[in-house]
């Protein structure tokens, strides 16, 4: 039956209606229209007791109810402007369910992935992300040039570490900012605080956006990581594995077109009692051991102007050759 045909004969007349999809070997299944068209949906007998499968999708509702002492599962919507594109969606779960011999739970669970694959928008990162990961990668290229492709192995912030990168016992916090000022948010109590046992330093990066003629685009500072790479195909395979979990994907790179430079030459901090910054041990001195297990999500701005060592200094490239 044709969506119009349909509508003209189930939804419009504004009554419960029941439109039974009928199959010589697989179960029926029936399309249901509720009192003034609130509701479309289908629903199959399942064998099932228990609820299998779960909506991803906000305007479509997944339910299991018993019928005459048969279970059914049902899934519709109320979304009255979706009718149409539920309509066909409704006809893809039937023909998994009659024509491919699917489960019921298992041909909408199918269904729903597609469909949600399908709709998916793009997750393009936002610009305060797309500016912290061309400063990891800076760092990343700089590690690259003293000490090879074991830099890859370095980069640790996107495996849940507590901080961004970790060699030998260093570790470094890498804070980038557009902003003229060298100020940068410190997220949580722990990422200014080191690691046992190993000493800990903030890298400091001050961008600013540039002419399409020069400076970087973060496309061009990833292409420009897989090039040198590229003499190890393990080290080359962990960076894409790496670079996937930032969010970043190849195919959103048109959308990263903003071309960046050094205002400033980088600054290297000592993460050490001259550092501001705010960590647990600070939060339990002021409000004592209970009332500080409940504070939670604490962000705070710093500001690194007049601090540590520039870029060039004998302190900087003794960490950052």
């Amino acid at each position: 039956m044709t969506w119009e045909n349909f509508w003209e004969t189930f939804i419009a007349p504004g009554v419960p209606a029941l439109h039974r999809v009928r199959h010589a070997i697989s179960r029926d299944v029936e399309f249901f229209v509720d009192t003034d068209a609130s509701r479309l949906g289908l629903r199959t007998a399942t064998p099932v007791d228990k609820l299998e499968v779960a909506s991803p999708l906000a305007a479509i509702e997944v339910g299991l109810r018993t019928t005459g002492g048969t279970n059914v599962l049902e899934i519709a919507t109320r979304t009255v402007a979706l009718y149409q594109q539920f309509y066909a969606f409704m006809m893809d779960v039937a023909d998994r369910i009659q024509l491919s011999s699917r489960q019921p739970a298992t041909a909408i669970s199918e269904s729903l992935e597609d469909w949600k694959e399908l709709l998916r928008e793009s997750t393009v990162l936002s610009a305060e992300a797309q500016t912290g990961l061309f400063g990891e990668l800076w760092l990343l290229k700089r590690l690259h040039q003293a000490h090879g492709t074991r830099a890859v192995d370095a980069w640790v912030g996107p495996l849940g570490e507590s901080h961004d990168f970790r060699y030998a016992g260093t570790e470094f916090e890498v804070k980038t900012t557009r902003s003229a000022d060298r100020v940068h948010v410190i997220s949580g109590l722990h990422q200014l605080e080191p690691s046992s046992g190993r000493s800990l330093y903030l890298v400091s990066l001050q961008m600013e956006p540039i002419g399409s003629n020069s400076g970087e685009s973060l496309p061009d500072r990833v292409a420009a990581l897989r090039k040198v790479l590229a003499t190890s195909s393990e080290q080359a395979t962990k960076f894409e594995k790496l670079l996937n979990r930032t969010g970043y994907r190849n195919e959103d790179a048109v959308h990263y077109r903003s071309k960046l430079s050094l205002r400033t030459p980088p600054l290297l901090v000592p993460v050490d009692r001259k550092c501001p910054r705010l960590i647990p041990e600070h939060v339990r001195k002021v409000l004592g051991e209970v009332l500080a297990a409940r504070v939670r999500d604490v962000r705070y701005r710093v500001n690194l102007s007049g601090l540590g060592f520039e870029d060039g200094t004998p302190e900087f490239l003794r960490m950052l050759p």
